[in-house]
C-alpha cells in the first residue's frame, strides 16, 4: 500500500510542502546562503542546516495553505537523531555531487534546508549556490525576508 493511499492527507502535505519549496527555492538560497554565513564559512554546509517551520493557515489544516512561523540556522548536531540526520544529508550531498550533470564543483557548493511542516513531515531541500571570494554582509536581514516572501500569497 502507497503513502498516498494509507495516509492521504500526509501525502497531500508532502505534495503541498514539495510545492511551497519548489516555488520558494531562489528565496530560500539567497536567504539560505547569509543565514549559514557561507561565503565567510563555506563548511557551514556540512554542519549546519537552515531550517524552515511552518504551519497549516487554515484551522482544518488543509493542506495547500501554509505559514511560515520561523526560520533559523540549526547545528546537525543538535537534532534530535544526529547520526540519521548527519546521514540523510550525506547521501543528500553524494546524490546532488556525484552526478555528471552536477552544478556543484568548483564554483557552485551545496547546502540544506529543511522545511518542517504538519504533521512532522520534514522535506529536505538541496541548495545550489555559487561560491564568491568577497565576504558577504552578515547585516543581511535574510530572516525577514525569508519570512515576507514565503508568506506572500499570490
Amino acid at each position: 500500500m502507497s503513502l498516498r493511499q494509507e495516509h492521504p492527507k500526509l501525502s497531500a502535505h508532502a505534495r503541498a510542502l514539495q510545492k511551497l519549496c519548489n516555488k520558494h527555492i531562489g528565496t530560500m538560497t539567497t536567504c539560505g546562503v547569509h543565514a549559514l554565513n557561507l561565503h565567510n564559512n563555506p563548511s557551514a554546509s556540512r554542519t549546519d542546516a537552515l531550517v524552515i517551520e511552518v504551519r497549516p493557515l487554515h484551522a482544518d489544516e488543509a493542506p495547500g495553505f501554509y505559514c511560515v512561523g520561523d526560520a533559523r540556522v540549526e547545528s546537525i548536531a543538535n537534532f534530535s537523531d544526529v547520526e540519521s540526520t548527519a546521514g540523510m544529508l550525506a547521501r543528500n550531498v553524494e546524490n546532488v555531487t556525484d552526478n555528471e550533470h552536477s552544478p556543484v564543483g568548483d564554483t557552485n557548493d551545496v547546502f540544506f534546508a529543511m522545511v518542517v511542516g504538519p504533521p512532522g513531515l520534514t522535506v529536505v531541500v538541496p541548495l545550489v549556490y555559487t561560491k564568491l571570494v568577497y565576504p558577504c554582509d552578515e547585516s543581511f536581514p535574510w530572516r525577514d525576508d525569508l519570512l515576507d516572501a514565503m508568506n506572500k500569497s499570490e
